[in-house]
């Protein structure tokens, strides 16, 4: 039985009524846009929104200052990516909140469908390197 076929509108019909799922309301997407916006908010722990903003507001200073680019935006580069993370390590953040940042920065790559500079083998022994030179 296929979704187009008469049997099946006709039982789902009967057993929820010709209007159950309908809304005399037409949605518009702003309202939409709204509601995946919670959505997406409420699928972090409220702990990481913060940590996440901070994420994104150090590589944007790290972008103004260091850089010296006005223009931020994703993709971020995984060059400029590696350089980020040799900035936050030269400023003696703790590997730990350094790899909380980097992973914050893929998760708004996930968020907009882009590849993660994350998951390059560069940054990869980047973050490997950094742990040997602190343990060391």
């Amino acid at each position: 039985m296929s979704f187009a076929d008469r049997t099946f509108q006709e039982t789902i019909t009967s057993l929820h009524g010709s209007h159950a799922n309908i809304n005399p309301i037409p949605t518009t997407p702003s309202k939409l846009a709204s509601i995946v916006h919670d959505l997406l908010s409420a699928s972090l722990q409220k702990s990481s929104v913060p940590t996440y903003r901070r994420a994104w507001k150090l590589y944007e200073e790290f972008q103004i200052s260091v850089l010296q680019s006005s223009h931020i935006s994703l993709p971020v580069l995984p060059a400029t990516l590696a350089l980020f993370v040799a900035h936050l390590f030269d400023r003696r953040y703790a590997s730990c909140t350094l790899n909380t940042y980097v992973s914050a920065l893929g998760y708004f790559h996930r968020l907009a469908g882009l590849q993660e500079p994350t998951k390059t083998f560069t940054l990869f022994r980047c973050l490997k390197g950094m742990v040997r030179l602190v343990t060391n």
